[in-house]
């Protein structure tokens, strides 16, 4: 009797044992599935581009820049991010709530910046969250909150544009600055030029150009308006002394996702690469703002100067439409400059225009 009741518990405990086991499998199954088809929908993991408000101790709003890689661990989502402008870091504890929230924290990585808070996002389609953060300041040393942003960064190859894509590249040019901005031909000097270059960024998987960079040594001829009101700003310079950063364009469909951030940092490592003691960028000042001056701002570059009806003798001459006020152009230059970033020497990745 003893035996049977001791066996039948034996067997009870085994097959429970087994449907527990089947159970926790069945499930880890769910939760694998249900964690790629969540990947797979919205690409949890990857590197991104935030922005968020970082309030002021004068009660204004500053809006930052920052990078962040996450890594996936099942639900919880463990990276860092770091500021641009001043790179501090930032260690993330995110967790997935659900199919369209995340909820988490972060921390400073630096024993000396007790900052710390809580990130609450909503997932809003692929690679693109919204929501609040909310943490202690130490500058104002109260608990502050805003607005939070993140796009993911898009894979982009970089290189330099070849004649197969001039025409491609002309076209996002018009598309960023105006009907005629830079021709074909135009652009065609800037292959195997030493002074002038171009580069352009491709999607990886359908090799579509998607955005376009120049950079070239600024040559204002003595009686050129432009070159003219540079030197009021900028009495120091001569010919052969300037490297100019002269374009930025990025498809609509794939801008905020680093790519312009990309091309910059490549047209600037060219020109490093030069004996240029100064580099400046024109950059276009529409109704609402400067689009390019936080990008140009980032890299190094200091605004100067804001020069009126910049690009008016210029359109005029070669006929391109400005797509803000049409022909002549008539809007206004933001002009910033910046000091290479170490000695060039011959043998040493928003929108300029």
């Amino acid at each position: 009797m003893l035996h049977q009741i001791l066996s039948s518990i034996f067997w009870n405990v085994v097959a429970g044992a087994v449907w527990a086991a089947m159970f926790w499998g069945v499930t880890r199954l769910w939760v694998r599935w249900r964690t790629a088809r969540l990947e797979r929908e919205y690409g949890l993991g990857g590197r991104y581009l935030t922005w968020y408000d970082d309030p002021q101790p004068d009660g204004s709003i500053t809006r930052r820049v920052a990078t962040a890689a996450l890594q996936r661990h099942g639900h919880r989502l463990l990276g860092q991010t770091q500021e641009l402008d001043t790179e501090r870091i930032w260690e993330l504890d995110l967790h997935r709530i659900g199919d369209r929230h995340i909820l988490g924290t972060y921390r400073s990585t630096s024993p000396h910046d007790p900052s710390l808070g809580v990130v609450f996002l909503t997932v809003e389609g692929p690679g693109l969250f919204r929501g609040l953060w909310a943490g202690y300041d130490p500058i104002t040393r109260e608990v502050q909150s805003g607005r939070y942003r993140w796009r993911k960064e898009k894979p982009v190859q970089i290189g330099s544009l070849t004649s197969p894509q001039l025409s491609v590249a002309a076209t996002l040019l018009a598309e960023a600055f105006g009907e005629r901005y830079l021709s074909e031909d135009a652009l065609r000097a800037y292959e195997n030029a030493h002074h002038r270059a171009a580069w352009g960024a491709w999607d990886p998987s359908s090799r579509r150009l998607v955005g376009v960079a120049l950079a070239e040594q600024a040559d204002w001829p003595p009686d050129d308006p432009q070159g003219r009101l540079v030197r009021q700003h900028l009495p120091g310079l001569t010919t052969g002394t300037v490297g100019l950063l002269k374009a930025i364009a990025v498809e609509p469909a794939w801008q905020e996702c680093g790519i312009g951030s990309r091309l910059a940092r490549t047209a600037l490592s060219w020109l490093d690469q030069h004996p240029w003691s100064h580099q400046v960028a024109l950059a276009w000042r529409k109704p609402e703002g400067c689009p390019a001056g936080p990008l140009l701002e980032r890299l190094g570059f200091r605004a100067i100067a804001v020069l009126p009806e910049f690009w008016r003798d210029d359109s005029l001459r070669r006929g391109y439409i400005c797509p803000v006020c049409g022909s002549p152009c008539r809007c206004a230059a933001v002009l910033y400059h910046r000091r290479p970033a170490m000695p060039a020497s011959l043998d040493a990745e928003p929108t300029a225009r």
